[in-house]
């Protein structure tokens, strides 16, 4: 019995149809990534928040911690411009309470205002700001006496620690020195 061998494979599809699906294929594929790349380029987009800015005011200071003497700026901002705004600050001693005016002005995306004072008795304060019928709050310390910033004025650590080094080298060279033996 002799086996016979077909040389060709037939398939369902003519090249004509062959090449009509991949064309097909080709498209959808791009579609899809076109599809995608909007997707994830529009995403960053939609989760950032659009103009107007924030209703609510802010207040903040420049720093959160003064030297007597050193001047305080406070600003309030999320006020219309043209609001007269209200700074009220009140020490925790239970002094009388500061009251200072700005007309708030277009900075940016909003508008906001800037007082400036001098700090002269320490103690900590709160700052109201308000206008607009809105207010906020924060907190400012007076102090007297410099306090360190990290890293700052390390020499005398430095000092120190040189000593003991020094200490150190020399009660190494006095054991040195008595643990030789003595000729005789």
């Amino acid at each position: 019995m002799a086996a016979s061998t077909n040389s060709s494979i037939q398939t369902p599809f003519s090249a004509a149809s062959r090449n009509g699906l991949m064309s097909a294929l080709v498209k959808s594929f791009i579609v899809c990534l076109a599809l995608a790349t909007t997707a994830m380029t529009s995403a960053p987009a939609l989760a950032n928040p659009i103009y107007p800015p924030a209703s609510s005011v802010t207040v903040v200071t420049n720093q959160q911690v003064y030297l007597v003497d050193q001047t305080v700026v406070i600003t309030a901002t999320a006020c219309a411009v043209g609001d007269l705004v209200t700074f009220t600050i009140v020490p925790s001693s239970g002094g009388t309470p500061i009251v200072l005016t700005a007309v708030a002005v277009a900075s940016g995306a909003g508008a906001a205002a800037v007082v400036t004072m001098v700090a002269t008795d320490k103690g900590a304060y709160q700052v109201t700001a308000t206008c607009g019928g809105k207010s906020a709050q924060t907190n400012f310390t007076v102090v007297t006496v410099r306090i360190p910033d990290t890293g700052s004025d390390v020499s005398g650590v430095i000092t120190i620690a040189t000593l003991v080094v020094l200490v150190g080298i020399g009660l190494f060279l006095v054991a040195r020195l008595r643990r030789r033996p003595i000729e005789q």
